[in-house]
């Protein structure tokens, strides 16, 4: 199964589409195998790998948290520059701004609530799936 990266603007900035009940398990193996194979990733976006799809994984310690056509239901707190990198932006590094507190709902997990380190990666993850990368987002002289 393919798990290389794409780089490509013209797919990393289209929004993704909804996952059906039948694309699930097999997006969900990409999305696994993609964060075997890319052991520094804390999160993976469908659209990673050239799936237009609602899908993303993130790695919570041990822990794979895999989401199917999330939304945001909340962002809380002031929101703050957040120094992130990203697998599809090789070797640069970008300052965005993120929210301290989210609480997202999909159809595998529900309602989640993600705090810190881990709501940056979320809305990583999440602006990935909306055709937004960290370079669209990126703060200037922040």
């Amino acid at each position: 199964m393919k798990t290389n990266i794409i780089t490509k603007e013209s797919t990393l900035n289209t929004p993704s589409e909804s996952v059906t009940d039948e694309e699930w398990p097999g997006l969900r193996l990409q999305l696994h195998l993609g964060m075997q194979r890319h052991k520094n990733a804390v999160g993976f976006a469908s659209v990673q790998f050239g799936k237009l799809k609602r899908a993303f994984v993130i790695s919570k310690g041990e822990v794979l948290i895999f989401f199917k056509n999330p939304r945001y239901i909340k962002n809380s707190g002031d929101s703050y520059l957040h120094a992130e990198g990203c697998m599809s932006i090789p070797g640069k590094t970008f300052k965005v701004q993120r929210y301290p507190k989210v609480q997202i709902h999909d159809d595998v997990n529900g309602t989640q609530t993600f705090e810190g380190y881990l709501a940056a990666v979320v809305q990583h993850e999440m602006d990935h799936i909306d055709g937004k990368t960290i370079k669209d987002l990126e703060i200037k002289n922040g």
